[in-house]
């Protein structure tokens, strides 16, 4: 089976339509809105997240 390149994001994927499933499932999307909603936040501490993050 040959992989193919995703025609969204360019991610190598094995789907007969040629879409990848984080694509398809639109996770990149839902990550976008979400950091977005995060930095509308103004109780919402990025450095805290950062810090988490790292250790």
């Amino acid at each position: 089976m040959k992989a193919r390149k995703c025609i969204k994001c360019d991610n190598s994927t094995h789907q007969e339509d040629g879409v990848c499933v984080i694509c398809r499932l639109g996770i990149k999307q839902v990550y976008s809105d979400l950091i977005d909603l995060l930095k509308k936040d103004k109780n919402f501490n990025f450095r805290r997240l950062k810090i988490a993050k790292i250790g």
